[in-house]
């Protein structure tokens, strides 16, 4: 669905994919999965396979609302777009369970992870000790954010499908709820 390069991809050499994988069935389910890889020494159009490295999974009950933004912010920290159940309407509110990663902005370090964990939760997340909450969240109430960038200023833009009113683009503030499925756009 999507790639982003580590900022010190020409010293690291290191790449992060957002694909789907499964067929769906209940002996495979169908999963999103964000995975880093390394480019090939001496070729850096050509990514490792040996190299890659899951770093988090989600099962989802369809192959829709996957999400799939994927970018790295000016901290250096990996920003990830999980979308939510793609039920109409978001019924079981997934989007605002702060205990699932559906319908969430995700922030990641990925770079400074401890030994055998593939990420490390920023101090800088909102949520890093509360009970309740996954300490991966940076903001909720998303519904499909499949597009994600900074621009010049800092800001965290987004571009995430309306279902029966509006398309959006949002600035995705620390800790904020954009409020799918309670409301959309504006």
């Amino acid at each position: 669905v999507s790639m982003a390069l580590h900022p010190a991809f020409a010293q690291n050499r290191r790449f992060f994919l957002f694909y789907g994988t499964g067929s769906g069935t209940p002996t495979d389910p169908f999963r999103v999965v964000l995975a880093g890889y390394t480019a090939m020494a001496g070729n850096p159009d050509q990514g490792d396979p040996a190299s890659a490295q899951i770093i988090l999974t989600q099962e989802k009950r369809n192959r829709s609302h996957s999400g799939g933004g994927l970018c790295f912010g000016p901290d250096g920290m990996l920003y990830v777009g999980f979308g939510d159940n793609a039920a109409p309407d978001d019924p079981e509110r997934v989007s605002q369970d702060m205990r699932s990663l559906e319908g969430k902005i995700l922030c990641l370090d990925v770079t400074n992870a401890p030994a055998g964990r593939p990420y490390a939760i920023p101090t800088t997340n909102p949520w890093p000790k509360t009970p309740g909450v996954r300490p991966e969240i940076w903001a909720y109430g998303v519904r499909n954010p499949f597009r994600m960038g900074f621009d010049a200023k800092g800001l965290l833009w987004m571009g995430d499908p309306g279902q029966k009113q509006r398309e959006e683009i949002d600035v995705i503030p620390r800790a904020g709820n954009l409020g799918w499925p309670l409301m959309e756009a504006d």
